[in-house]
């Protein structure tokens, strides 16, 4: 994939697994000043602690078969230009990566060991060796083509500490989920 290609990106959607939930923030850290022109939406599955990162907004929500419908019509309201799919070793892409394609995304990559056919459009061969966590994430990311340069990142103070006008967090229960 061309680096030149994510320049021309503007509405990313990153989801990431309830493992890969636990590596985020230093990839998000080294990804927002690679594709500054894009707004970026986050979906943190499984049961991630509610915290917001420097990004406009910030989902937490399972995914489950009763919600499939209601996914793809959101995703579709989304607009997004791209989905970058992080998961953990191990861990297949391609049910968030259908999901994606059913909602018109033209850009899905992640990455897998397994023969998906279309459903990714971008697929990464994870690593041989096992790294960490964080690692294998930005193996993606380098994966892609994307330049990650080490800067300085803070995540956003909880509503405890200031309130949350810079992002907004949703929650969501099986049945629903809204951008």
């Amino acid at each position: 994939m061309h680096p030149e290609m994510w320049q021309t990106i503007h509405r990313l959607f990153l989801y990431c697994d309830a493992e890969a939930s636990q590596s985020i923030a230093p990839v998000l850290r080294l990804l927002q000043p690679a594709l500054p022109q894009a707004e970026i939406t986050l979906w943190l599955a499984g049961d991630a602690p509610p915290e917001t990162w420097q990004v406009p907004h910030v989902l937490i929500a399972s995914m489950t078969a009763l919600a499939y419908p209601n996914l793809i019509e959101n995703l579709q309201h989304g607009e997004f230009d791209a989905a970058i799919l992080f998961t953990a070793p191990n861990r297949s892409p391609y049910a968030m990566a259908y999901l994606c394609f059913l909602a018109g995304i033209a850009i899905r990559v992640g990455q897998s060991q397994e023969f998906g056919g279309g459903v990714l459009t971008h697929c990464v061969k994870p690593p041989l060796e096992t790294v960490s966590l964080v690692d294998y994430q930005l193996h993606l990311l380098r994966g892609l083509g994307l330049t990650v340069a080490d800067t300085p990142f803070t995540p956003i103070a909880t509503s405890s500490e200031k309130p949350r006008s810079e992002a907004s967090v949703l929650l969501f229960d099986r049945s629903t989920f809204a951008i």
